[in-house]
């Protein structure tokens, strides 16, 4: 379903809903505009890759520090899409 809804250069928009008071794992959501409507994609890349969907931020869970662990996953996603990690924007919201 991904490939339907993403097309190269498009642009991600992601929000960072939870941090763990140690710092090492967040919840996100990710998000894609399409038709003036912000379409939610979280629950679709957490199938994609594996992630653990969290049902109270309905956000992806990912553990990790030190870097933009938003990029990581659209870069991922970028790279599992399109073969190229950067073919894909991104902004974080």
């Amino acid at each position: 379903m991904l490939k339907d809804i993403i097309k190269q250069s498009d642009e991600i928009l992601y929000k960072v809903t939870h941090v763990a008071k140690s710092g090492m794992s967040r919840h996100i959501q990710f998000f894609k505009i399409k038709d003036n409507n912000l379409l939610n994609i979280t629950y679709n890349i957490c199938d994609e890759f594996n992630y653990t969907f969290k049902d109270k931020t309905r956000s992806l869970y990912i553990q990790g520090c030190g870097m933009d662990m938003g990029f990581h996953v659209i870069y991922n996603l970028s790279r599992d899409l399109f073969k190229d990690g950067y073919k894909l924007k991104y902004r974080m919201i």
